[in-house]
């Protein structure tokens, strides 16, 4: 269903037990719009989810606000009542929306150049 190729969001409990998927890409602050998301079981995901949120800095602050998390169904073969963890597809909430185009570029400045003052609030 997944396969080897779609972009996956895995959450960082289950990187290890799930090695053909495919993570989504990230490069010069972008990330590559994962199509899938693997999460632990119930136990885990409650613990791991606020180091992945937004307030933690992690992932799930960007992909809430582009996609939306449906759950898919899914069962250990002869083990129906394990939780396992969970599979959710995501869905883009613009689907037509184009990506980001970037201009890189290097510049050289001084170590006491600042763009502009500080917000503190």
């Amino acid at each position: 269903m997944v396969g080897s190729s779609d972009p996956v969001m895995l959450d960082w409990l289950v990187g290890l037990a799930f090695p053909c998927q495919r993570p989504f890409g990230h490069r010069n602050g972008v990330i590559e719009v994962p199509q899938w998301r693997i999460l632990p079981d119930r136990f885990g995901a409650e613990a791991n989810s606020p180091v992945m949120d937004y307030l933690g800095g992690g992932p799930l602050g960007i992909t809430e606000l582009a996609l939306r998390a449906v759950s898919v169904p899914t069962y250990l073969k002869d083990d129906w009542f394990r939780d396992w963890g969970a599979l959710q597809r995501l869905v883009p909430f613009y689907p037509d929306a184009e990506p980001a185009r970037l201009d890189l570029g290097t510049t050289e400045r001084s170590g006491l150049w600042s763009p502009a003052p500080l917000r503190l609030s």
